[in-house]
């Protein structure tokens, strides 16, 4: 006995078999479509670095300066750092770009009395120009790259005796470093991006001749745009 049942069915499979040839179609054409590759793009980053404990700081502390007690930070990723890049992939997988880094921010104080102190500090920034390679995934959706970068390096140091005026000095320097990262565009024109990298900057030179470097191993995230060619 035939089902009535059997005609019903028959139909079912039969709309739904030409609904997926038709997405089926589409999504093929939509894939063979070209896809426009990044062209500018633009990242903002926040994130940390480890201290270097070098010569140079060891001599710091070897006169007696040592961190003020509200700067006191367990070891590791204890200064905070930012980052902001502009750069032009030249093609899908090649770009340059031209990067700012805050290195590092440093304060010692040699207490003299309970009331009375000496001060040293600094700040150092990098300003670099880089090249970039990047494998771009699912339509440019997300990607991962790594990039090289080297430039000059800035350090403005200060010096006061207690009760005496602050004297400020100025070092240059080379900077050179890498970075490993993941893109991630949760829209068109953009997303968030991840990273870690290391960076080799021996700005700061004392009158013995020891250089502190003013990199190390840092990590970032931020926010990034992009246009398309």
């Amino acid at each position: 006995m035939r089902s009535r049942f059997t005609p019903t069915l028959a139909g079912f499979f039969a709309v739904a078999s030409a609904l997926l040839a038709s997405f089926t179609v589409t999504t093929t054409h939509a894939d063979e479509r070209p896809v426009r590759p990044e062209a500018f793009f633009f990242e903002v980053g926040i994130g940390g670095s480890g201290l270097m404990q070098d010569a140079y700081i060891e001599r710091l502390e070897s006169f007696r300066f040592e961190k003020p007690a509200d700067l006191v930070f367990d070891d590791g990723f204890d200064r905070f750092s930012h980052t902001q890049s502009v750069g032009y992939m030249l093609h899908q997988n090649l770009g340059l770009l031209l990067r700012h880094e805050l290195l590092e921010q440093r304060d010692y104080v040699r207490y003299l009395t309970d009331a009375q102190e000496d001060e040293f500090g600094w700040t150092s920034r990098a300003l670099s120009v880089g090249v970039r390679g990047r494998l771009p995934f699912v339509r440019e959706w997300f990607a991962v790259y790594g990039q090289a970068h080297v430039g000059l390096g800035i350090a403005r140091s200060y010096y006061q005796n207690y009760g005496q005026r602050k004297d400020r000095e100025t070092d240059l320097g080379l900077n050179f470093g890498f970075v490993a990262g993941l893109d991630l565009n949760f829209f068109k024109y953009g997303g968030m991006f991840v990273e870690a990298g290391y960076t080799h900057a021996p700005l700061l030179e004392n009158r013995l001749g020891e250089t502190h470097n003013d990199g190390g191993a840092s990590m970032h995230v931020g926010l990034r745009g992009r246009t398309f060619g």
